[in-house]
């Protein structure tokens, strides 16, 4: 094993592997496009790759949604199967009530935001959020578990979108709170039911249980559990773990992925919010994955020296953000968020002007107004803070007609970035 900085960092969740292609898909939100997936060749390089949700049609009511943060995407699975890349997430909206939809989508080009498929709505009876897709050798069947304070599988046919067997209850947890996200993987005849416990904080873990009869259970908890925390031990890198095996990656080596923040133990500060992290995997003899744990630097399975260059169109994460060596457009398709598409639309550079940036002022300054609606919109160019060293510039070309028309750049710090 050798020793590397644990810096895979992108906002996201689950991934899944094609051919020896990985790939990780993030939350998003109220942000449009989104649903981004990015890949990797050999774990080290990432690429943005696409954009499952890129087109206002493949979610109408999207366009509905109003400033409540915590509407719209909520954690998704990618899964590939015979051909296919499947994503499957619940869609949240708070007006009037909850409301928990889930949306299916498929490609047969990762690589194409036009390549994504129309959502497919996925019945929900039991109302419940954190979809998983999980095909069964014995005989081919398809699952969907979900969670809301337990675990519940129930068979799914794509045909009719619809859940052909009533959604079950199968595991608890380990007493802990919070009990959701979960992942199912079979390995040596068990059925393992991988979940987050705990909340989203310092007492924050991953868990897992066993069946060795079906996927219906019983269930055994790992008497090891849990499987994965840093509650208790100081450490800068504080728990959030949305947890997500990487099953037999490449040459056969397992790999886990989770969520954290770089907070302390104090969990106070966190500038850049949710980050994804790495881990190797092993399993023991007895047929129970092993987790090593998550820390600053680490040490893990061999990786591949070189890998193929990434594409021409491709953004490459951790590289360099220069917008004035880069066309503006690439730039803005591949990185621009609204939570309005059908009202503000990805804008174009000026004509002649193929690497500048245009926005259009609005009304709203970041002092407020109580006149301005949210749906009027802000403009605004942001870029996400990613690294805690890191130099940053912009010039603007701006000429105001009248008083109070204003510029600038500015540092913004929400305090529930960690959230």
């Amino acid at each position: 094993m050798i020793s590397h900085p644990n810096h895979t960092r992108l906002s996201g969740s689950i991934s899944t592997t094609i051919c020896i292609t990985s790939s990780f898909l993030t939350s998003s939100f109220l942000t449009f496009p989104s649903l981004t997936l990015y890949s990797s060749p050999n774990l080290t390089t990432w690429t943005l790759s696409s954009n499952v949700f890129n087109r206002p049609s493949q979610v109408s009511e999207f366009a509905t949604l109003d400033t409540n943060a915590d509407e719209g995407f909520w954690a998704a699975t990618v899964r590939y199967h015979d051909g296919l890349l499947y994503v499957v997430v619940t869609y949240i909206d708070y007006d009037p009530k909850l409301k928990a939809t889930y949306y299916l989508f498929t490609t047969l080009d990762p690589y194409d935001d036009t390549a994504w498929s129309a959502s497919l709505q996925i019945s929900n009876p039991p109302k419940t959020i954190d979809p998983d897709l999980f095909w069964d050798d014995d005989d081919g069947t398809l699952y969907i578990a979900s969670e809301w304070g337990a675990m519940y599988p129930s068979t799914l046919t794509l045909t009719t979108s619809t859940s052909s067997s009533p959604a079950a209850r199968i595991w608890n947890g380990t007493s802990n709170s919070n009990p959701e996200d979960p992942h199912i993987y079979k390995k040596a005849s068990y059925h393992h039911l991988l979940i987050a416990e705990g909340s989203s904080g310092l007492n924050h873990s991953a868990t897992i249980a066993r069946s060795p009869s079906s996927i219906w259970g019983p269930y055994e908890s790992y008497p090891g559990n849990p499987i994965l925390t840093n509650r208790g031990t100081g450490g800068v890198l504080s728990d959030r773990w949305t947890c997500g095996f990487l099953s037999g990656w490449g040459w056969g080596d397992w790999w886990g992925a989770a969520l954290a923040t770089r907070s302390g133990s104090g969990f106070e500060v966190s500038l850049m919010g949710r980050e994804t992290v790495m881990f190797p995997v092993s399993w023991l003899e007895g047929g129970w994955p092993v987790a090593d744990p998550v820390r600053g630097e680490m040490s893990w399975w061999n990786l591949p020296l070189s890998a193929s260059p990434p594409r021409h169109d491709e953004i490459l994460v951790d590289g360099a953000d220069i917008v004035n060596s880069t066309p503006a457009r690439q730039y803005l398709e591949t990185r621009s968020t609204t939570a309005s598409p059908s009202h503000h639309p990805t804008p174009s550079p000026p004509p002649g002007q193929p690497k500048t940036l245009q926005r259009v002022p609005s009304s709203a300054n970041l002092t407020a107004n109580s006149a301005v609606r949210a749906s009027d919109g802000l403009t605004f160019i942001a870029r996400r803070q990613t690294a805690t060293l890191f130099k940053f510039s912009v010039d603007f070309d701006f000429s105001p007609r009248r008083e109070g028309e204003e510029a600038g750049d500015h540092g913004v710090y929400y305090p529930g970035t960690a959230c």
